[in-house]
Order: structure tokens, then sequence, then C-alpha cells
């Protein structure tokens, strides 16, 4: 009898240790792990949504950037008129600002990374490591950061003088 309830009490602690340890692998380590991929799968989600709902091909040209302009341009007009819900702003942002850093990335490089030294936690960064243009011995480099997500975010917010456009062109230019 007492060894049976030995048995059910390491399988009942065995059971607890691997439901914690799961909570643990996705709530605490899930957010930071797979970024890339995961902005990856937004950005083609980006790319789909583009042809079909606003027949605009992305090609993940510097160019094509300047369509995420007009595809948020009617999304900047609705959330005028009625504050879309956050949850629902959050997954737009997250879809054109994913395409618009896969973009930078490709062509300016740069890695994805979930939290802001200067925009907070959560605002999905690309850090860049810039050369200043040393002698070839003491090249100092100095850490850049664009967020583009939150240049769609603001783009949405505030409208035209906000162009995401514009931003990418700035990021572009001094990296």
């Amino acid at each position: 009898m007492i060894l049976e309830w030995y048995w059910l009490a390491l399988i009942g602690f065995i059971t607890l240790f691997l439901g914690v340890f799961a909570v643990w692998k996705t709530e605490l380590q899930g957010p930071k792990a797979g970024i890339k991929a995961r902005m990856q799968d937004f950005a083609k989600q980006a790319v789909a949504t583009a042809a079909k709902e606003y027949k605009v091909t992305l090609d993940y040209s510097p160019q094509s950037v300047a369509e995420i302009d007009t595809i948020l341009e009617p999304i900047h007009r609705r959330h005028r008129n009625a504050p879309i819900p956050e949850k629902e702003l959050s997954q737009i942002v997250l879809t054109w600002g994913a395409y618009v850093g896969t973009t930078l990335i490709k062509h300016q490089g740069g890695d994805w990374h979930v939290d802001s030294v200067t925009a907070g936690v959560n605002t999905y960064p690309i850090l860049f490591t810039k050369t200043n243009g040393a002698s070839e011995n003491a090249k100092a480099s100095t850490l850049a950061e664009a967020i583009p997500v939150i240049w769609c975010l603001k783009r949405i917010r505030h409208g035209k003088s906000e162009s995401v456009a514009a931003k990418y062109e700035k990021a572009t230019s001094r990296n």
C-alpha cells in the first residue's frame, strides 16, 4: 500500500515538474525564442495580404516599402474614425512592420530582437553594428537600431506625416 502511494506521488511530482517546465518554456522563453522565424512568417503574411486584399506586389525591394504607406493609409483612416482594438492593432503593426524589417535586414543586415533599450519591451527592434570609418586597425563600432513595427504604429495613429518609407530611407542612409 505504501509502495503504491510512493509511485503515485512520484508520478504526480514528475507531472507537475513537466507542466511547470512547459509553462516556463512557452511563457518565459517563447517571446524571445525564434524571433527571426516568427518575423519572417509575419512578413510572408504581409506579402500574401498585400496581394489578396490590396492588389499590391511586395517583393522585399527597398522600393516596395513605399507600398506599405499606401496600405496603411486606409487603416489609418479607419483607426481615426473608430480606434482599432489594441490586440488587432498589434497584429496589424507586427505584420507590416515585419515586412519592412525583413526588407531592411535583407538589404542592410542586422538582427531582430524582442526588446529595445530605447523603446521598451516587445517593440521588436532591428539592431545593426556600424563601423565609423576609423583606420583599419582601429575601427570603432556602434550599435544602431531601427524599429519598423513602431514606424507602422505611428503611421496608423498619425497618418502621412509618419511615413514608413521616409523612415526606411533615413535608416538606410545612416547605415
